[in-house]
């Protein structure tokens, strides 16, 4: 079968070695972009989050620094959500179940205080006790 195949008809050549690298010059920093302020679309879909999750010793903070209680009862909160972003804000709303654990590894949402026990009431809040 030798000298039928296409690859018997293509002569190897060795390479020389490794290419050599690129060199680039590197890239300023860019300066950091300001937050993006909250619009009313924004506070729609907290709305929307915090009556889907319901009652829960949370709060929800925005990327502007503004806060929204999951309770209405003055308790202690547990864990607040950094919401750093509205993409993890509207994957909340959209699919909260497979969102919150994608923005949480991506940087989307990031848990202040004890992430357990704000799980835990989440599951505590649907019956999954």
């Amino acid at each position: 079968m030798s000298g039928d195949s296409l690859i018997d008809t293509i002569p190897y050549e060795p390479t020389a070695g490794p290419p050599s690298p690129r060199r680039t010059r590197p890239q300023p920093a860019s300066p950091p972009r300001p937050p993006r302020p909250v619009r009313p679309i924004d506070r729609w879909l907290v709305s929307l989050v915090r009556k889907g999750l319901g009652p829960l010793p949370a709060r929800m903070v925005l990327w502007d620094g503004s806060v929204w209680p999951f309770d209405s009862e003055p308790r202690e909160p547990v864990a607040d959500l950094l919401m750093h972003d509205r993409r993890a804000l509207f994957g909340l709303v959209r699919n909260p179940s497979f969102s919150f654990g994608e923005s949480f590894m991506t940087g989307g949402i990031e848990v202040r205080g004890d992430l357990l026990a704000f799980l835990e009431a989440v599951y505590r809040r649907y019956g999954y006790d």
